[in-house]
């Protein structure tokens, strides 16, 4: 567009573009499948596999050789992209913070 101003970026921290396959985990239900499309030192965005909508709070899994797992809150949500901010520091086990237990299917919540 000629003429066209570029917005400034309001981030504080850098985002560094990835692709990572990762789960969030809520409690009562199924890992929900993702890919962390970029991350910064305070969140990430990641891309649903399927769309649902998110709780307000979650885990963050990413398994591999340095395995990470983050408490999030949910930024904004647009179908399957999402926004999330890290609430605290890397976890060992997110049952620390969350129950992510096994749950027998016939107990699993439906997301919407």
């Amino acid at each position: 567009m000629a003429g066209a101003v570029e917005q400034p970026q309001r981030r504080r921290y850098e985002r560094v573009p990835i692709s990572i396959e990762a789960n969030l985990r809520v409690p009562r239900a199924r890992p929900l499948g993702c890919v962390v499309r970029d991350v910064s030192q305070e969140g990430a965005l990641v891309q649903l596999l399927r769309p649902v909508r998110l709780p307000p709070q979650f885990v963050l899994d990413i398994e591999g050789n340095l395995p990470v797992r983050r408490l999030c809150s949910l930024t904004w949500q647009n179908e399957d992209m999402a926004g999330i901010k890290f609430e605290a520091a890397p976890m060992t086990d997110p049952a620390d913070v969350i129950d992510v237990s096994p749950v027998p299917s016939h107990a699993l919540i439906a997301l919407p």
